[in-house]
């Protein structure tokens, strides 16, 4: 009886069809694009599909790895168990050779669990490991996506493992009207999700006071939300200064920062983004550390923090507010301090 083309693929190692499994955060997303880069360098023919959440579907649209992108809207409207598993029957009939759940949560295990595939693959901190064939070790020691490069198969050293995001260009020509004509252009995202990763602004403002030089012009960058915060940044800038909070996608953002020289920002999904636009970033922690595994490592970034705090970190996300209501990780980096990091990044001569 002859072989039909799925049966003759596990006879000869073929992998055709791979899945990822990536509904968490945006950052998260974009870190996830370096190891859908590496399997597409090794199985040059396979189809990458990605399963997401609908906020960061641009992000995988945007590699030009990546197949099709399968939306997973897990607090909306596929939030029930029942829509898992609906999901879970659909993907199924693709007939995926390999599957690679990213994402601990249960609800991403039971995902896995339920899509039919030859071999799943899941972190052995996963919410159910049981549920993969292969397990791969999460080393907190290590990048994201240093762990991320594990469900490769090889064993990157401390150099190897540095494999920058590609996002693909997009047109933003008409939307920088008002783009400082500066020879030196400094972005800042000023935002987080978690209020004790945000610097406070009076800090991020006398930064920019320092740096307001006759060549230096400044880009605010975030969601809508930001707006307001991005318009007291710049106040006092006038034509040097540009608020794009809430005007720009992902990708569109990313596009604009490759026409900036240097990204200032929390530890937040901007520092991803920048990685992401091939441009210097310096990522300021305040109640997190670099050490969680989600800093900046594209050549000539750097990172920044308050040492010697008994308290930080207090959590790998972080908190509304202060749990010890003084923010000190925060209020007592001098806004200084940042400004002499800066300087010295922009006097760099490192090519990247």
């Amino acid at each position: 009886m002859a072989l039909d083309a799925q049966e003759m693929e596990v006879l000869t190692g073929m992998i055709q069809r791979i899945l990822i499994i990536q509904t968490s955060f945006i950052g998260d997303s974009i870190l996830t694009l370096p190891l859908i880069q590496q399997l597409k360098e090794v199985n040059t023919e396979a189809e990458i599909d990605v399963i997401t959440i609908p906020k960061c579907k641009e992000i995988f649209e945007a590699s030009p790895y990546v197949s099709s992108v399968i939306i997973y809207d897990k607090r909306g409207k596929e939030r029930s168990i029942g829509k898992t598993f609906k999901l879970a029957r659909e993907v199924s009939k693709k007939r995926y050779e390999k599957v690679i759940c990213l994402h601990r949560s249960l609800r991403s295990a039971i995902l896995s669990s339920a899509i039919k595939a030859r071999e799943k693959s899941g972190y052995d901190t996963s919410a159910l490991p049981y549920v993969f064939d292969k397990l791969v070790e999460y080393n907190f020691s290590w990048h994201e996506v240093r762990r991320n490069l594990s469900f490769t198969g090889k064993r990157y050293n401390d150099e190897e493992w540095r494999i920058n995001p590609v996002v693909k260009s997009v047109s933003i020509d008409d939307k920088l009207k008002n783009l400082p004509a500066t020879e030196l252009k400094i972005a800042i995202a000023p935002g987080s999700a978690w209020g004790t990763k945000e610097y406070p602004i009076q800090h991020f403002i006398k930064v920019m006071e320092l740096l307001n030089r006759k060549e230096t012009g400044f880009v605010i960058i975030g969601d809508a939300k930001g707006f307001a915060k991005g318009e007291k940044i710049i106040s006092n800038l006038a034509e040097k200064g540009a608020n794009f909070c809430g005007k720009l996608s992902i990708t569109e953002t990313i596009e604009l920062l490759r026409r900036c020289d240097l990204l200032i920002t929390n530890d937040s999904a901007p520092t991803h983004f920048g990685i992401a636009a091939g441009i210097k970033v310096l990522t300021i922690y305040t109640s997190t550390i670099p050490e969680f595994g989600f800093y900046p490592y594209n050549c000539g970034s750097e990172f920044i923090g308050l040492g010697g705090l008994e308290c930080r970190p207090c959590g790998i996300h972080g908190f509304k507010e202060c749990p010890k209501g003084h923010f000190k990780c925060g209020e007592e980096l001098a806004p200084e301090v940042i400004y002499n990091r800066i300087m010295g990044m922009i006097l760099e001569k490192k090519k990247y």
